[in-house]
């Protein structure tokens, strides 16, 4: 029996999902973080053992597909909770839902709706000592569940996507750091790929005040600069592409951040499809930790 290519990165990523965990837990080692709370949850930082944090947010994004002729609003909400495990390890439980309203090139409108549930784990594997930066593997899989064309069609499905990487942060004393990250996503659609390939980024993040700080990140995949969790359903919904995101948060009580960020897009469209997409996007969120 032939297994087709989409099968066989399906199961190449799976397989490497499991093999770098059990390795990535086996050789944790236990890490005292006295950063100050805002930077303490992000990054390669993990959650102290029976740590819990919930992170949701609420995010508008304008999305112009180029050559396509296509434009679309979305208005997306997403939700991150993360357990604290031990052994340096973390849980992360994330859900993102948003309503999609398209315009193509004859004034046509549509709509869509999506849930994505996705289940992920991050292992810190090395404290940082001097110009060595602290490491931590993570690891995801989302499980989109179906997106609907106009109010009569018909679902369609899509596969699981993982998405495996390396974070790392550099301190320049007490309040900044450069976090910057390397990994791989399989996304697919039906029979077609989206953008699989290469996730990176880099971020510079800054304390204002001890209560207020400012994060700038480039890259390209699901990343956010100094950010709990969450990620908007842009990132699964649409293309993937080169982005810059600019965030500020602000420690409201000591279990309360408020966040704010901004980005901007541009890249390729759909494979074979259109030059160029280019979005632009709002997103405000709450954390608490327990």
């Amino acid at each position: 029996m032939k297994i087709s290519s989409n099968c066989k990165s399906t199961i190449l990523a799976v397989t490497f999902f499991a093999v770098i965990t059990i390795v990535s837990i086996s050789v944790a080692h236990a890490q005292v973080n006295n950063e100050n709370p805002i930077l303490a949850t992000s990054g390669p930082n993990v959650l102290e053992k029976g740590g819990k944090l919930w992170h949701n947010e609420l995010s508008y994004e304008y999305l112009d597909l180029g050559a396509l002729e296509t434009t679309e609003s979305i208005y997306g909400f997403g939700s991150i909770f993360r357990i604290g495990l031990g052994l340096n390890t973390e849980l992360d439980f994330s859900l993102a839902a948003g309503h999609i309203e398209a315009t193509n090139a004859s004034s046509i409108k549509t709509h869509s709706e999506m849930l994505v549930p996705s289940v992920g784990v991050k292992v810190g594997l090395y404290e940082g000592k001097g110009v060595l930066p602290q490491v931590a593997f993570r690891t995801d899989v989302a499980l989109p569940i179906a997106l609907y064309f106009g109010e009569n069609s018909d679902a369609r499905f899509w596969r699981p996507q993982p998405t495996v990487g390396l974070e790392f942060r550099n301190r320049i004393g007490s309040r900044f750091t450069i976090d910057y990250s390397l990994g791989y996503s399989w996304h697919s659609y039906g029979y077609a790929t989206w953008d699989d390939g290469l996730r990176y980024s880099l971020a510079f993040n800054a304390l204002i005040t001890d209560r207020l700080a400012l994060g700038v990140a480039f890259g390209k995949g699901n990343f956010h600069a100094i950010n709990d969790g969450g990620g908007s359903i842009s990132n699964t919904a649409t293309i993937l592409s080169n982005k810059a995101d600019i965030t500020l948060v602000y420690q409201a009580t000591p279990k309360v951040q408020l966040s704010l960020r901004g980005n901007l897009q541009v890249g390729g469209a759909l494979d074979d499809f259109g030059q160029y997409s280019a979005t632009a996007e709002m997103t405000g969120g709450v954390s608490w930790k327990f």
